[in-house]
């Protein structure tokens, strides 16, 4: 038997401050998809939920242009993202006893859904989104408002990649001398409970140090000391460069606003990428049902919302190989005029049983590029015919060996969540366009492989996209074996699909002695090869969205 929530509505009436003239309104908005499934008379709060986000994202720019005048749009994004993200609405649900409140279905019951972050979230905007319904926006921001004073006054603008020095210095690198931070650890004092780590960096013969709790913030200390000793080495040159650039500001014209300008990637694409690379290599272990995959995830969630996205966490737990085991999906879509997708994806976690092992190219390359195309998209602002979906799936890799049970848990969950659309005629039967997996395209020697099953059409259109690109995209060819990789359920269900893989990955061509060891690490990694890679797939992204090679039965008329 469902069990019931043990808050009542009219306690959580009490916590916002709002009287409902419609009590049912707030009752919705607690009460979960999975209870409505089995109770069929009770709607859920995913229309409250909608109207709820459109709430806090609004009411947030709102309070943050009229706080900020100074701020630019990417610092006003970033504070939005932190206000709105799903661990910041949570937390906010939680603190109002939303969770207790929340009518759960059986199996959410069991699986501790009313402490789930993500159901907390949804529940935080469904109910904003209650009030809105019940009095109108004001009153709804009025709530907003009184909710999240301490939070909104807790925000500082900050100069831009503050934020993140390590990836600031990695792109200023990149472009003022051509070559990346080498970072060294130093030393390690302190108690085992009071730990402090020293770290240096080196870039074109110039060295900073710096101190944190952690390696990783050591590291980040020394990049910013690095960035600083930079900055006031330039300081010299800034009253001529501002003057150079007033002389050439006459000149230097608007950039274009074409349509096809999404189709080029800028030069230091390949550099944010191996940062976003660098970052998530950091987080490892990271295998599925582990701490470390739902840090993964989350830190994956705030890059995309920090874009402007709203990434989705599809969280779940399922019986595997090895006992019941909690997976989490991660996916943002940028919107085409029609909801037929092209799925764009790679796995985020890494391989159970090897110590150490980073996984920076086996689910960190290919994340990295999603991550990089995920932000090209939502900078250029591209007319598409087509919706893109970014997903970044958890479960690939295999305890044992590939099996109904043991691997590709993720993009299984996502295969079928199109037959689901295709069965309901979404989008005449044909809701997924292709799905093009990407794994294991960062190596210094990038060649990508073509497995034997996959889509033939979509091969052709990887094949002519390589081709044409020539230099600018890595050798694609057809290999003569078979892969298991997460493209296989979308090809079983009956959906076009693609892997492009570099299966040669070792200390010379044809040994492959670094996958799966702790050999794969950030060092093997190359951002021209990100670049590249992320160059192919915007071409066959292109082609897709052109018609081109796509068969007359798929393609949007």
């Amino acid at each position: 038997m469902t069990e019931a929530p043990t808050t009542e509505p009219d306690a959580v009436a009490k916590a916002l401050g709002h009287s409902f003239r419609d009590p049912n309104l707030l009752r919705t908005a607690l009460t979960h998809p999975s209870w409505s499934c089995e109770h069929r008379d009770d709607p859920d709060n995913q229309r409250l939920e909608f109207l709820g986000d459109a709430v806090v994202g609004l009411r947030l720019a709102e309070r943050l242009f009229e706080r900020f005048p100074d701020a630019r749009e990417g610092e006003l994004t970033r504070m939005r993202a932190s206000l709105a993200s799903g661990e910041a609405l949570a937390r906010k649900a939680d603190a109002l006893g939303l969770g207790h409140a929340l009518r759960l279905g059986r199996g959410q019951v069991r699986e501790g859904g009313d402490f789930n972050v993500h159901n907390l979230a949804d529940a935080m905007e469904a109910v904003l989104g209650a009030v809105c319904a019940d009095a109108g926006y004001n009153a709804a921001a009025a709530v907003f408002d009184r909710l999240f004073a301490d939070e909104i006054s807790a925000l500082r603008a900050s100069p831009p990649g503050s934020e993140n020095p390590r990836s600031e210095l990695q792109i200023l690198a990149s472009r003022k001398f051509g070559e990346m931070p080498q970072y060294t650890d130093v030393s390690r004092e302190g108690s085992d409970s009071a730990p402090v780590y020293t770290a240096s960096v080196v870039i074109a013969g110039r060295s900073a140090s710096g101190t944190g709790r952690t390696k990783r913030g050591a590291r980040a200390a020394a990049a910013a000391a690095m960035l600083k000793s930079l900055r006031a080495a330039s300081g010299a040159c800034v009253a001529a460069l501002a003057a150079s650039c007033l002389l050439c500001a006459g000149c230097s014209g608007k950039r274009s606003a074409e349509s096809s300008a999404w189709e080029k990637l800028p030069p230091d694409a390949g550099v944010r990428m191996y940062a976003y690379d660098d970052e998530l290599t950091s987080i490892s272990p990271r295998d599925a049902g582990t701490e470390g995959a739902a840090k993964a995830s989350r830190w994956i969630a705030q890059q995309l919302r920090q874009m402007g996205y709203r990434p989705v966490a599809d969280c779940w737990t399922e019986s595997t190989y090895t006992g019941r085991r909690t997976f989490c999906n991660v996916w943002a879509e940028y919107r085409g005029r029609s909801r037929k997708t092209v799925v764009l994806g790679s796995h985020y976690d890494t391989k159970s049983g090897i110590p150490d092992f980073k996984g920076a190219n086996d689910g960190g390359s290919s994340t990295a590029v999603l991550l990089g195309l995920a932000e090209h998209l939502a900078e250029t602002k591209p007319d598409l015919k087509y919706t893109v979906r970014f997903a970044f799936f958890d479960g690939e890799e295999s305890v044992g060996s590939y099996r109904e049970d043991d691997g590709l848990h993720g993009s299984r969950r996502m295969a079928f969540e199109f037959v689901g659309r295709r069965n309901a005629g979404e989008e005449g039967g044909n809701p997924l366009v292709a799905c093009i997996v990407a794994d294991m395209v960062g190596d210094r020697r990038l060649a990508l492989d073509i497995p034997r099953n996959v889509t033939p059409w979509l091969a052709t259109a990887a094949i002519k996209a390589s081709l044409a690109l020539k230099d600018a995209s890595p050798p694609v060819s057809i290999a003569n074996t078979v892969i298991v990789d997460d493209h296989v359920p979308f090809v079983l269900l009956g959906f076009p699909a693609i892997d492009l893989i570099d299966f040669d990955y070792g200390s010379a061509p044809g040994r492959h002695d670094w996958w799966h060891t702790a050999e794969d690490t950030m060092d093997k990694i190359d951002a021209g090869s990100l670049h590249r890679t992320a160059t192919l797939l915007l071409a066959i992204l292109s082609r897709i969205e052109r018609g081109d090679d796509v068969p007359q039965a798929i393609a949007e008329p």
